[in-house]
């Protein structure tokens, strides 16, 4: 399947915010609306895994 088509299978909008000089860096945020979930933030976690404990 074409990267086109799953963009418009999964994603509702995408926001495109005006780039900024951050200390000499380009900078440009953008935010993804997905059709079943909504907004997505990866950069927060609710949860931290744990580590697995080997026998």
């Amino acid at each position: 399947m074409e990267c086109r088509l799953l963009i418009r299978e999964f994603v509702e909008k995408i926001y495109v915010y005006k780039a900024e000089r951050i200390d000499g860096r380009r900078v440009q945020h953008i935010k993804i609306v997905y059709n079943c979930i909504g907004e997505f933030d990866p950069s927060v976690s609710t949860s931290t895994p744990e580590k697995e404990k080997s026998a």
